[in-house]
């Protein structure tokens, strides 16, 4: 190619290469400048977070408006003296806050989501640079109660634990935040109406707080159902912690022991394995043992807890007699042993709407030893949750009949609008309904004159069982002198309504559930199911007085006046009251305060409860 050529082809593609640039800028320019094509500087809608309501209304988490703190140091004079001012008033040290307000930044917090008066106190020192934002605080208006239920949320107000956690897209309104239109409107997150009863819950946690601090217990769980639906009428849990105070939080009261944990039963396993026994031969009914205070199965004693000597299967349950569970399960199968674990649903999940759900453990037969049958009987080598046990009786006391549990009721729209309804999901028959009924005849028998005696009501005939389990030592490769302590009742027994377990963690001294756990379930249903109106019995509350009274400053020793009241302004002087009374408080509805309990004027003492009723 001669050189003729060669510098003329250079020159061609060079001319079309700047010809294409030329047109692209061109082309560039117009869009860029185009009155046609506008991008939204779109700015994040601020959300409410929605409600979490009770069975009956009552709110359990709410959020209200606060005002964060947050400053440009660019602006700011004296730094030192800004802060050594700021430092005392929002609870900081004064260096910390010199050293945030050092940084060359435009924006910087200093406190986010401020308590009380507190921003009032900020503007009054008049220091210039600093500025505040409106933000949604969360609040949870009874302190501790169905804390390991509720969760709680982040600084950011994103969900980190339970219903907070699992339903977080829902109360965020992470749909209506992509489809709203103004940049400026308050989008409100849906709200989450839960099958927790706020009296059943406070009941069983002030009776598990009461028992297991008496036991010197590590911890505890009381799991309260509805027989009929598998709802959760309560879900406690001890140690609790209180979601609005980041100070009571540990990594063991986080733990929602219901659902994440697993223990080895112990002798409640022996319903489910005479119920396994009476399916194949009902005729076990009639089997007598002699029980001499143990049993040798292969190269292993299993003790029991006395000698018992000639037994029939009525005493062997009311007195729970492992010697007997296992002569009695010697001629069944592992196979239809199991058959019988899997169908009342263990070694599986339950399916209940919170996060973390453990399975359990039941291993199939073929990793069963020669002992395991034995052992599975009367609850050991096998590991199950408390809501695994307690749908598993409750299950007996349907008929035969399991519902899964649940604990959510419905979704509501900002503006209380049903939008999703959770019904019942039933599993149908995992035993037959004779069975089921000859089951809840010899768990009578055990709270009326056997371990579970001190379950035993004033007022109602209750069916149930004890469960003691030693604690297998991972360290020392043996069952040690720990226990866990449970209790699992049924009641009334005429027409079964509640279903409730007690577990008790290594209470002091290594007393059995009938000693610790089952007077819990006595206390618990001779509350609640007067309340619940079960047999007529229908505690009524009295009609509020009211007063027109009302007074500009609050005093905490007399109810205020809060009728007409926004609902962040009524919270905002319960807040004040609980520094100087500790009371509790409910809010049920929505809107502004119709009216109170307690009538304006009434003297406030230690522990009462404070109920506002909202509405448009």
């Amino acid at each position: 190619m001669n050189q003729k050529v060669f510098k003329g082809r250079v020159i061609a593609s060079a001319i079309i290469i700047i010809g294409v640039s030329l047109i692209f800028f061109i082309r560039l320019f117009s869009l860029h400048f185009s009155p046609k094509l506008t991008v939204a500087d779109r700015k994040k809608p601020e959300v409410r977070r929605g409600l979490i309501k009770d069975h009956n209304g009552y709110i359990l988490a709410m959020s209200i408006r606060s005002e964060s703190l947050f400053a440009n140091p660019g602006e700011m004079d004296d730094r030192g003296a800004a802060a050594r001012l700021i430092g005392p008033i929002i609870g900081a040290p004064p260096q910390w806050v010199l050293e945030r307000i050092s940084q060359e930044k435009k924006f910087v917090w200093l406190k986010r989501k401020l308590p009380g008066d507190t921003a009032d106190r900020i503007r009054a020192l008049n220091i210039r640079g600093l500025y505040f934002r409106n933000e949604y605080k969360r609040v949870y208006p009874h302190g501790d109660l169905a804390a390991n239920v509720l969760g709680l949320v982040g600084i950011d107000n994103r969900g980190l634990e339970g219903i907070e956690f699992y339903f977080n897209d829902i109360l965020s309104a992470k749909e209506e935040i992509s489809s709203a239109s103004d940049i400026d409107e308050i989008v409100m997150g849906r709200n989450v109406n839960l099958t927790i009863d706020r009296f059943i819950q406070y009941t069983a946690q002030k009776e598990l707080d009461a028992a297991a601090l008496a036991c010197n217990a590590k911890q505890g769980a009381v799991v309260v159902m509805d027989i009929k639906t598998g709802k959760i009428l309560g879900m406690a849990k001890y140690p609790s912690f209180n979601p609005g105070d980041r100070s009571t939080l540990t990594g063991e009261a986080l733990r929602n022991f219901a659902v994440i944990d697993s223990f080895e039963p112990g002798s409640t396993m022996k319903i489910i394995s005479l119920a396994s026994m009476l399916e194949n031969d009902p005729s076990v009914l009639k089997k007598w043992v002699t029980c001499s205070g143990s049993i040798v199965i292969g190269d292993t004693t299993i003790g029991c807890p006395r000698s018992h000597g000639h037994i029939g299967m009525p005493d062997i349950i009311r007195y729970s007699c492992n010697v007997g569970i296992i002569e009695s399960m010697k001629k069944y199968s592992k196979e239809s042993l199991y058959k019988t674990l899997d169908s009342f649903g263990f070694g599986k999940r339950t399916g209940i709407e919170l996060p973390g759900e453990f399975d359990g453990i039941l291993r199939p037969p073929s990793a069963w030893s020669g002992l395991s049958k034995y052992s599975i009987s009367i609850g050991y080598e096998i590991s199950v949750t408390s809501l695994q046990l307690v749908s598993a009786f409750a299950a007996i006391a349907n008929g035969g009949v399991y519902n899964s549990p649940s604990i959510i009721e419905s979704i509501e729209n900002g503006s209380g609008g049903i939008i999703q309804e959770f019904y019942p999901r039933s599993r149908g028959k995992v035993v037959n309904e004779k069975t089921a009924r000859i089951l809840l005849q010899l768990m009578q028998g055990v709270v009326r004159d056997g371990t579970g005696a001190r379950a035993g009501s004033r007022y109602y005939a209750v069916a149930g069982k004890t469960g003691t389990s030693q604690k297998y030592s991972r360290r020392g490769g043996a069952y040690s002198d720990r226990s866990m302590s449970s209790f699992i009742g049924i009641a009334p027994v005429s027409a079964p309504s509640l279903c409730i377990l007690i577990v008790l963690d290594d209470p002091g001294g290594s007393e059995s559930g009938g000693e610790v756990a089952a007077p819990v379930f006595a206390r618990i249903i001779d509350r609640v199911l007067p309340q619940m109106g079960v047999k007529g019995e229908v505690l009524k509350a009295a009609a509020p007085l009211f007063s027109r009274e009302r007074s500009r400053n609050i005093d905490a020793r007399l109810m205020p006046d809060f009728r007409g009241r926004s609902l962040e302004e009524s919270v905002y002087i319960l807040t004040k009251i609980q520094k100087q009374v500790s009371v509790e408080y409910a809010v049920q509805g929505t809107g502004k305060v119709q009216s109170q309990k307690p009538v304006p004027g009434t003297a406030l003492r230690h522990n009462d409860t404070l109920v506002l009723y909202l509405g448009e």
